[in-house]
């Protein structure tokens, strides 16, 4: 009897280990589906906040490209050493006589110099940025760029913004269906089979391109109000 009360003793002994260790088991399975619904609910909460955040960026850099709506920046005027505000204000002037454009001076808010100067051509240039007063002038000047192939004129856009034109142009290269640019009103902009579609981010033109039924139309001619 004690040899047959030790054998059954110890086979307890071994389903009593093996139900605490499913007992174990299943409160870690327990555990783990607690811990993944507080996942769930917390991934929810950071979709929610990414999207708010995604908001607040776009909202700032509006607010800073509204900023800039007066301003263009101009490549290709020669630059001197220690320039003064009203040999900048000289320069400007003569470049927009150039283009024929009547600007009085009282439209010119500022002018002045931006990054770093680099030699073209055997001359030390730097980029010129000009605040206008109004957007009719700045506007006329911005039309008139293609009237002179010394300088080149483009809008004066966020860094958020010109980014979002550099990389996206690389989804249309080869191609030869359209192509990325900034309108006259900054705005970013796809023509894609001679149509127009505005978007903010790159991953909004793949979405847009994942849409669209695409053939291999040329739509390479740039229209007259593009960033350049």
């Amino acid at each position: 009897m004690t040899k047959y009360q030790d054998y059954f003793d110890a086979k307890f002994a071994e389903i009593r280990k093996d139900m605490a260790t499913k007992d174990c088991i299943q409160g870690l399975q327990n555990i783990i589906v607690k811990q993944n619904e507080k996942i769930e609910v917390l991934e929810s909460r950071l979709a929610v906040m990414e999207k708010y955040v995604l908001q607040l960026e776009n909202g700032l850099d509006d607010q800073e490209q509204y900023n800039r709506r007066l301003c263009l920046r101009i490549d290709g005027i020669e630059s001197e050493e220690n320039e003064s505000a009203e040999k900048c204000f000289t320069k400007v002037n003569s470049v927009f006589q150039e283009l024929n454009v009547n600007v009085p001076d009282n439209v010119i808010d500022r002018a002045h110099r931006i990054g770093r100067p680099k030699i073209a051509n055997g001359k030390r240039v730097q980029t010129m940025i000009v605040r206008f007063t109004t957007w009719r002038h700045r506007t006329a000047i911005y039309r008139a760029r293609k009237c002179s192939n010394k300088y080149k004129i483009r809008l004066d856009l966020t860094k958020k913004r010109l980014n979002t034109v550099k990389n996206s142009s690389k989804l249309l290269e080869g191609r030869n269906i359209g192509f990325v640019f900034a309108d006259i009103n900054c705005r970013v902009c796809a023509k894609i089979q001679n149509k127009f579609h505005y978007f903010d981010r790159e991953e909004d033109l793949k979405e847009i391109l994942s849409g669209l039924s695409l053939d291999n139309d040329s739509d390479n001619e740039e229209g007259s109000e593009t960033e350049g």
